[in-house]
């Protein structure tokens, strides 16, 4: 088995590569761009009739809670 380290809108995995792929909780941390892109690749290196399996939260209620200890916690330069 190889392992490769990669950004995931970035793969170098050959075109019709897996039967499988699995993105948990990564997808969504991306620019909507850089998302596209991900997304293109997963699609891409998959072979057809291949399965993609994506996991993202429905909502994500702790954002706010950390934007603001953020905020609270670090001087304006830090923003």
């Amino acid at each position: 088995m190889k392992v490769e380290k990669m950004a995931m809108q970035d793969l170098t995995f050959p075109d019709e590569t897996f039967s499988h792929s699995f993105t948990n909780f990564a997808i969504f941390a991306l620019p909507d761009s850089e998302a596209a892109k991900a997304a293109a690749h997963i699609h891409r290196s998959l072979r057809k009739g291949g399965t993609a399996f994506l996991t993202i939260w429905a909502e994500t209620p702790t954002v706010g809670a950390l934007a603001e200890a953020h905020r609270t916690t670090r001087s304006r330069t830090d923003d």
